[in-house]
């Protein structure tokens, strides 16, 4: 029996219902990276939680339902930490640019288990939710060049800002992750500065030909 088991068989039992969703899929979160989604049931998860199995459909539902609950709240608290940065931001947007390609590298070295986890998990149910995760991933990106284009800060080619959003966090981020995962390319650090000049480039920051270089 595990310390975190016994320490949630000794919870209150009538507890809010967000709470004990929430604890649920804290569980199956651990249990899916220690052995994978795969190898891990319901009853495993209960016992990890503390609870019976049928607390987990009802509180859940199925182990599907548990894996795409899980990774719309991870793709939720992505999303967050990029819209974080984005709303809070108060300078050029040749600064943002840079910022974001941070993040963007920041978060995926820090998740990279969750990110292939998910990213090995997506049934042909599931790509409606998965689009929708991801649009509203993108919803910061696109809102800031709409923002910096008004300016006269940005250029956007095509004129849609949600599709150059698309282009430029989708090659980023693929790139990030075959870096990390396959170790193609193998210079991490390098990719991180090709990436911050292939998005001044692309979106032609007034203020992008010094931050091209990879310099802040």
């Amino acid at each position: 029996m595990t310390t975190s088991t016994t320490r949630r068989r000794g919870r209150p039992r009538s507890i809010p219902e967000a709470q004990r969703r929430e604890e649920l899929l804290d569980a199956a979160m651990e249990l899916f990276l220690d052995q994978g989604i795969e190898l891990t049931t319901v009853a495993q998860i209960a016992a990890r939680a503390g609870v019976a199995s049928g607390t987990v459909y009802l509180y859940v539902g199925s182990k599907e339902s548990l894996v795409a609950a899980l990774r719309a709240r991870f793709r939720e608290a992505m999303a967050g930490e990029i819209e974080r940065l984005v709303d809070g931001w108060a300078g050029p947007f040749a600064g943002l640019i840079d910022a974001l390609v941070d993040l963007t590298f920041e978060l995926h070295m820090t998740h990279r288990t969750e990110i292939d986890l998910f990213r090995r998990q997506i049934p042909a149910d599931a790509i409606r939710e998965v689009a929708e995760s991801r649009r509203r991933y993108n919803a910061p990106l696109t809102r800031a060049i709409q923002q910096a284009a008004a300016r006269g800060e940005a250029a956007v080619p095509g004129g849609d800002p949600e599709l150059l959003a698309y282009l430029l966090s989708g090659a980023i981020e693929e790139s990030v992750y075959a870096c990390l995962t396959f170790g193609f390319p193998a210079d991490a650090e390098a990719l991180r500065v090709a990436a911050r000049a292939m998005a001044h480039k692309l979106l032609n920051p007034a203020a992008g030909v010094l931050a091209a270089t990879g310099g802040a």
